[in-house]
């Protein structure tokens, strides 16, 4: 692609000067709004740069999704080795799926030979984002529910048997309600270990402020586990907290020498409201531990000790930790009843008690056997966890895919989408739910061995654009056009090119030509081509001929036979 350096407007390669000003085109690697990758992901825009490379918001023009398309930076992308422990990595994330982990969808291939992730669009900031505009730090309740869901996410990680190795604030995004976060990066820091042109520079394999003592000692990824990022995320958690990182340095040296030889200063010498808290300093510093088996084991061993922030032990009495801005009286510790006494067996006779130790013997051989049937009905009483989606039930501008988690291991769901109440011969969930109705009831339940049946859940969506499209086709025009904002004014852009049609045309209501201008304008930005032609004819119509025709031909360039050829109607 190339760019008119005064009027920013892109032309292909073959164009040499800007049909408007003259100006000889700058050449541009970077993909521009418009282009199509692999015959199926419309560019919409550059969302950001990183160490893997350039990642930019795409449509998949099949399906009505958009994505995010994380491309291999130039060096790795010709690197074998790099790109074989790529493809493995990626592989294992395509199958991990946890509301807390950035879904991979695809590995791709463009038509220059460049490797991509098709991976979901998370519409939010990120966590470095939300650190900034808190220099002093977060308030608990929501850093607490913040690093509960990226050790979440993380969990799920582990338990499937990845390790993610560089878990740093910019490696998390959140939901556009700010409330969700999203691990990204699965795998890239292992593919990375494996390349030879990342061994040639020399140069780290993680982030300096986050990485565990063992990374900088230099172990081998096969001997790194969970508690490496159980490491990391304490660093997090502690800068969630105070709005500072957990130890500071310079430089590489600098952060290296911290690293295996600095403890932090407790958190709560830095805020403190952390003080009324009681286990959050032994916590974040357990977690920042020098030595692996002095931090959380597990994952599951950390959210434990989360959950138990603020009580004291069960000598003592209990501190109720409540959010921020409300104080309570401390609540003193109820002991829990005693268990039923087990029923007293009957007294022996005198002459039979020189037979007690065979009794203590059986008594012995019976207690395992006890236990485990005790646990088999405890077990068999449980009741698997709910079944969640993502996204959560609503009314969405354009048609998603619908991901639902289960909690408990082992579990299976099973589903319908015909309002059915789901069973266990529905279908079996394996991969997100698409080609949905515009108005659709998800069903679905979870069942584990030894575990009852989780809650038949039910979701309800609906698709404005769906819904506004079979109004238009309907000739509902009043109708379509509400849809059509609707979904518009909720990011969907083939819904602002439809209401910029009515608003061009007066079908639904007055017509207004400076609106329906705008629209197509911003349809156009975001990659319809079709609303590029509009804007064209729109220009040609009000005696604009050189405007229209930037628009024709970005629409010709974007591949959109109308727009060469109303390009070539008008010179």
């Amino acid at each position: 692609m190339k760019t008119c350096p005064v009027c920013d407007e892109h032309f292909s390669d073959e164009h040499r000067t800007c049909p408007s000003h003259g100006t000889v085109l700058i050449e541009s690697k970077e993909l521009q709004p418009g282009a199509v990758i692999a015959a199926r992901y419309s560019i919409i825009k550059k969302i950001g740069d990183g160490g893997m490379g350039v990642v930019y918001l795409a449509d998949n023009i099949l399906m009505n999704v958009r994505v995010a398309l994380k491309f291999l930076a130039g060096e790795l992308g010709r690197d074998p080795r790099f790109i074989k422990r790529f493809r493995n990595e990626a592989r294992v994330m395509f199958l991990l799926r946890h509301p807390n982990v950035a879904q991979v969808h695809d590995l791709g291939q463009a038509e220059n030979g460049e490797l991509f992730l098709v991976m979901e669009f998370v519409d939010g900031p990120s966590l470095r984002d939300v650190i900034k505009n808190a220099p002093n730090g977060l308030p608990l309740p929501e850093a607490m529910a913040l690093v509960r869901g990226i050790a979440a996410g993380l969990g799920a990680a582990h338990n499937s048997g990845t390790v993610h190795r560089d878990i740093k604030p910019e490696n998390i995004l959140l939901t556009k309600d700010g409330h969700q976060p999203k691990v990204v990066d699965f795998g890239i820091a292992a593919a990375k270990e494996g390349a030879t042109a990342m061994s040639r520079t020399g140069g780290p394999l993680f982030t300096p402020e986050y990485a565990a003592p063992e990374q900088w000692k230099g172990m081998i990824a096969s001997d790194l586990d969970g508690r490496t990022d159980i490491y990391a995320l304490g660093g997090v958690f502690y800068e969630l907290l105070t709005g500072k990182t957990a130890l500071h340095a310079h430089n590489l040296q600098g952060w290296m020498y911290q690293h295996l030889n600095e403890n932090p200063v407790p958190p709560s010498q830095h805020r403190a409201e952390l003080r009324s808290l009681t286990g959050v300093d032994e916590l974040l510093l357990s977690m920042l531990a020098k030595e692996r088996e002095n931090r959380p084991a597990t994952i599951a061993d950390f959210l434990n000790r989360l959950d138990n922030l603020g009580r004291r032990n069960v000598s003592g009495p209990k501190t109720v930790f409540e959010p921020v801005g409300q104080s309570t009286p401390a609540q003193e510790f109820v002991p829990p009843p005693p268990p039923p006494l087990l029923p007293s067996m009957p007294s022996l006779p005198e002459e039979k008690k020189v037979g007690a130790g065979k009794w203590v013997g059986i008594s012995l051989v019976g207690i395992p056997i006890l236990v485990l049937v005790l646990i088999f009905l405890f077990r068999s009483n449980s009741v698997t966890a709910d079944p969640v989606p993502f996204p959560a039930a609503g009314t969405y501008p354009s048609r998603q895919l619908i991901s639902i988690t289960d909690a408990t291991p082992d579990a299976v769901i099973h589903y319908t989408t015909d309002g059915s109440e789901p069973t266990a011969n529905s279908p079996t969930y394996s991969e997100p739910l698409q080609n949905l109705p515009s108005t659709a009831t998800v069903r679905a339940m979870a069942v584990a061995p030894s575990h009852k049946p989780s809650h038949a859940m039910d979701w309800n969506y609906v698709w404005t654009f769906d819904q506004a499209k079979a109004a238009w086709d309907s000739k509902q025009y009043p109708e379509a056009r509400g849809l059509f904002k609707q979904a518009c004014d909720g990011g969907d852009k083939l819904s602002c090119n439809y209401l910029a049609y009515d608003y061009a045309n007066g079908m639904g209501g007055a017509a207004d030509p400076q609106q329906a201008q705008s629209l197509y304008k911003k349809s156009c930005e975001d990659g319809v081509m079709k609303s590029c032609a509009s804007l064209g004819s729109l220009y040609q119509g009000n005696g604009d001929l050189v405007q229209a025709q930037v628009y024709y031909q970005k629409a010709c360039d974007g591949g959109l036979a109308e727009g060469c050829k109303f390009l070539r109607e008008s010179k």
